[in-house]
């Protein structure tokens, strides 16, 4: 055989070699250990591993989100530039791991005052005949309420009025907010609507269900904790 041919297939056979040896004792390990640590956090193996607001299924065998805590729910304007920019909703309904609502007729502020009257007490009086209305014509407008202390909320309604303006609170960012009324603790976002008069109850409250330790609300569930509410002359 040509010398020539011999040394370059020796040399390529050495590269080759060089090659597997190096994929097999440095790059496996890494990749198994890798595996084994996200493995490992992302299964929870004990009801010690659930963080706080999260609860143990024994069925399932793992954490299950049930609440999260926060004293400050915030409302924020989604649209931006192309509007509407303003905020106009009918009520906010936060509950705790009880049921009640603990965002009734608590301390709220709004960033924009609507002919210089301050609306933002109406989200929160438990009548969805009336509303709050933020100014027109303000990107980044927001709505808030301070809970007073914080609170383990499992689930929020959020009610658009009931005879007009519903699109105005589409992608509006709803934010929970930790004691120091800053750090984020979960935000969710309101889906867009179509506007139109006398809209029913059940069609203009949106669900938002945070404990996933029970199934989702139905209509039938939202128009009787309406009716609940009536029933009291909140409604």
């Amino acid at each position: 055989m040509n010398p020539a041919i011999l040394i370059v297939s020796s040399l390529i056979m050495m590269v080759v070699i060089g090659i597997v040896v190096y994929y097999y004792f440095m790059m496996s390990p890494m990749e198994e250990e890798g595996s084994e640590e996200a493995t490992i956090s992302k299964t929870p193996t004990s009801p010690e591993s659930c963080t706080t607001g999260q609860a143990w299924n024994e069925e399932l065998q793992t954490c299950q989100r049930k609440y999260y805590p926060c004293q400050y729910i915030k409302v924020t304007n989604g649209h931006g530039e192309e509007g509407p920019n303003l905020l106009n909703f009918a009520q906010l309904v936060a509950y705790d791991e009880l049921g009640n609502d603990v965002a009734l007729n608590k301390s709220t502020k709004q960033s924009h005052l609507y002919n210089d009257t301050d609306r933002s007490p109406d989200a929160v009086d438990g009548n969805d005949k009336t509303f709050m209305h933020t100014a027109t014509r303000n990107v980044g407008q927001w709505w808030q309420v301070d809970l007073g202390s914080e609170m383990n909320i499992t689930k929020i309604h959020f009610v658009h009025r009931k005879q007009c303006c519903q699109d105005r609170d589409g992608k509006a960012v709803i934010q929970l907010l930790a004691s120091d009324g800053t750090t984020e603790v979960h935000r969710v976002v309101v889906p867009e609507i179509e506007s139109k008069s006398n809209m029913d109850i059940t069609e203009r409250t949106i669900v938002f269900n945070f404990d996933e330790t029970v199934p989702e609300e139905d209509e039938a569930e939202v128009e009787s904790f309406m009716n609940v509410y009536s029933n009291y002359g909140l409604m």
